[in-house]
Parts: C-alpha cells; sequence; structure tokens
C-alpha cells in the first residue's frame, strides 16, 4: 500500500494555489498488521515537519509582503539581500527566509527609518520562539 500526502496552498489571487508534496507512506501489504498500523511517532513528526515548514513560509511571505506595504509609501521598496531566521517550534528548529528592505525608495525619496535595511520578519519575531 502507498499513501502520498500533499498540502494544498490556496492564495488570495484566483489562481495563485499551490500543491506541495509532503510525503509517502509505504506499507508491506503482506506483513503482520499489528506491525504497521496507523503512524508511529518519528513517523508523525517526518509528516508534520514538512506541513510546518509549508505554513511558516505561507505566513512570513503575508506577513513580509504586508510590512513591505505599510513601509513604502507607494512603490515597494527594493529588497538589500536574503537571509534566513531560525525559529524555534514544538517540532524543532525551522529556517525561514527573510529578505532584508532597503530603507529607502531612490524614486519617492520615502525614509522608512534610520539605517540602511529593515527586517521585517526579523523585527516581529524578535523572540523567535513559537509561544506553544
Amino acid at each position: 500500500m502507498r499513501i502520498s500526502i500533499f498540502v494544498q496552498v490556496e492564495g488570495d489571487e484566483a489562481g495563485s494555489g499551490r500543491t506541495v508534496p509532503i510525503g509517502t507512506i509505504e506499507r508491506d501489504s503482506l506483513s503482520n498488521p499489528a506491525l504497521g498500523m496507523g503512524r508511529w511517532v518519528q513517523e508523525a513528526h517526518e509528516l508534520l515537519e514538512p506541513i510546518q515548514a509549508v505554513i511558516l513560509d505561507e505566513q512570513a511571505d503575508l506577513s513580509i509582503r504586508a510590512a513591505a506595504h505599510r513601509l513604502a509609501s507607494s512603490k515597494p521598496l527594493g529588497i538589500k539581500d536574503i537571509k534566513s531566521v531560525v525559529y524555534r517550534t514544538a517540532l524543532g528548529k525551522m529556517t525561514i527566509r527573510s529578505p532584508r528592505f532597503c530603507r529607502c525608495c531612490a524614486e519617492c525619496v520615502f525614509q522608512s527609518g534610520d539605517g540602511g535595511t529593515v527586517s521585517p520578519l526579523a523585527k516581529a519575531l524578535h523572540e523567535r520562539v513559537d509561544p506553544q
């Protein structure tokens, strides 16, 4: 028996959804059913970790887009580079990409604060520990 597990991410805009493969469960149908019924704890964690990663990535992307929109006047701020933020969850450490935006827009002379760059995700996740 083979069971494939996918996560369907539905975006806000029409047609912006995507399907992410999570994992496959394979069991030998001829083996003793008592040895392979259900999921073991380690196998459950192996399936939950990629689901958690998809959820964190989607939430981080929404947060980054919202913060970039709030920081900029009418034009999006340019991305200087992309770093990663380590976030601790109940399933272990997860790495989330975190873009750094230039604080000023050359075209409209908008200045979003002191310094050269701003990382909205690093500011939002200053403790970087899941409250659960």
